[in-house]
C-alpha cells in the first residue's frame, strides 16, 4: 500500500555526524534572513522535512520591483552559503578534508601494521620449518639407532650366563 509519499533511501555517508553537520550548516546559512529580510520574501522557503522550495512567481515579482535589492540579498545569501560550505570543504583545513586526511592516516597505519605482521609471520614460519626439519633429522637418527640396538640385542646369546 502506498500513501503517495516519497521514500528516501539514506546514502552511505548519511550516518556520518560531520556530513549531517555540513547539511545543517548549509541549511542554516540558506534559511536565515539577510539584513532583516527573510528568504521566503524572495521565494525561497524551507519545508517541514528540511527541504527547500523555490517559488518562481514570487521571485519574479520581487526581482521586477527591486532588482538591485534582490541582487544584493542573493549575493549575501550565496556568500553565507559559500562560507559555510568552504569551512567543511577547504582543501587545506576544511573539516571534511581534515577528516579524510585522518582516515587516510589511519589506513596507512593499519597497512603498516599488516605489513609488520606479515614479516613476523614469515619469520615464525621459517623458524617452525627449521624446527620441523631438525626434528625429522633427529627422528631418523633415533630410528637408525633403534634398528642398530635391536640388531645388537638380537645378536646376544639367548641363554643366561648366571
Amino acid at each position: 500500500m502506498t500513501d503517495g509519499r516519497s521514500v528516501v533511501t539514506p546514502g552511505t555517508l548519511s550516518g556520518d555526524s560531520l556530513v549531517r553537520s555540513l547539511g545543517s550548516a548549509v541549511s542554516s546559512a540558506l534559511s536565515y534572513g539577510v539584513d532583516g529580510k527573510s528568504p521566503s520574501e524572495y521565494g525561497i522557503s524551507i519545508q517541514r522535512d528540511g527541504t527547500f522550495t523555490f517559488d518562481q512567481e514570487k521571485f519574479t515579482e520581487v526581482l521586477k520591483a527591486d532588482p538591485a535589492g534582490t541582487n544584493d540579498f542573493l549575493t549575501k545569501l550565496a556568500e553565507r552559503v559559500q562560507t559555510a560550505a568552504e569551512s567543511y570543504s577547504d582543501k587545506h583545513d576544511g573539516l571534511l578534508t581534515t577528516k579524510i586526511k585522518t582516515h587516510e592516516s589511519q589506513i596507512k597505519n593499519l597497512d603498516n601494521q599488516v605489513a609488520a605482521w606479515d614479516v613476523r609471520l614469515d619469520n615464525k614460519r621459517t623458524t617452525l620449518e627449521r624446527t620441523y626439519s631438525a626434528l625429522e633429522v633427529a627422528m631418523q637418527n633415533m630410528q637408525s639407532q633403534q634398528q642398530w640396538l635391536a640388531g645388537q640385542l638380537a645378536s646376544l646369546p639367548s641363554g643366561s650366563m648366571f
